[in-house]
């Protein structure tokens, strides 16, 4: 899949990084140790199927928040 021209694995990086820069927001827009990041997993058809919050998981298997 694809977006804005570019895989859809590059796009989050390139939005990410340069929303948190752009904003002069330190420590964020990477996975890199030392970050603060916050994660959705998305399958194939980009519906999310886990969401970490501070490393941790934010909701079940059952879709219900922690």
């Amino acid at each position: 899949m694809r977006l804005s021209g570019l895989p859809l694995s590059e796009a989050g990086c390139v939005t990410s990084w340069n929303q948190a820069e752009s904003l002069n927001i330190p420590l964020c827009g990477k996975l890199e140790p030392g970050f603060f990041a916050d994660i959705v997993l998305f399958d194939q058809q980009l519906v999310p199927v886990k969401t970490l919050v501070g490393g941790l998981p934010d909701h079940g298997d059952d879709g219900q928040r922690l």
